[in-house]
C-alpha cells in the first residue's frame, strides 16, 4: 500500500487519530498485535508498525525500507531521500539515536551513522517529542552520533 506522508497528519490513508478498528478497515489484520508495558498498543504489518496511545488513537507509523512512501512528492528511502528531506526540514536535530526533523514530522534511524539494519523513519502527531525536546540537539551532515 502507498502512504502519502502529511507532517502531523499522518500517512494518507492513515490518519493520527484513527482507532485501531479503523485502521484494520484500512489495512487488513496485521500480521501480529502486541500491548507494551505501558498499556499501549501496536499493531505491525510487514513494512509499517503503527502505535497507538492509552486511548486507542494512533499516534506514530514506523515505515521500514521496503515502505512505499512520499513525503512532498519525496522517497525518504531513496538515495538522495533522507538528504533532500534535512534540507527541506532546515533545522534537523539529533537525539536517542535520531535525527529529528520536527518540521516535517520525521524521525529517522540508521540512515546518518550508515547502519543499515536500523534504517527506518518514524511518522508523529504534533508534541510527541515535546517531552524529550531538551536532549535534541542542533545536527549537521556531516556529524555522526
Amino acid at each position: 500500500m502507498h502512504l502519502e506522508i502529511h507532517p502531523y497528519e499522518g500517512a494518507l490513508p492513515l490518519m493520527f487519530g484513527m482507532s485501531e478498528l479503523e485502521v484494520i478497515e484500512v489495512l487488513g489484520p496485521a500480521k501480529n498485535c502486541s500491548t507494551n508495558r505501558l498499556g499501549k498498543r501496536m499493531l505491525a504489518y510487514d513494512d509499517y508498525k503503527l502505535g497507538f496511545d492509552l486511548k486507542d488513537r494512533l499516534v506514530h507509523i514506523a515505515c521500514l525500507p521496503s515502505a512505499d512512501t512520499l513525503i512532498r512528492g519525496i522517497d525518504p528511502f531513496s538515495e538522495s531521500g533522507f538528504e533532500r528531506l534535512v534540507e527541506l526540514d532546515g533545522e534537523p536535530l539529533e537525539g536517542l539515536g535520531f535525527v529529528v526533523l520536527l518540521n516535517l514530522g520525521i524521525a529517522f534511524g540508521g540512515f546518518h551513522d550508515g547502519d543499515e539494519s536500523q534504517k527506518g523513519l518514524v511518522i508523529f502527531e504534533r508534541g510527541a517529542y515535546d517531552s524529550v525536546a531538551e536532549h535534541l540537539k542542533p545536527w549537521r551532515p556531516d556529524a555522526t552520533l
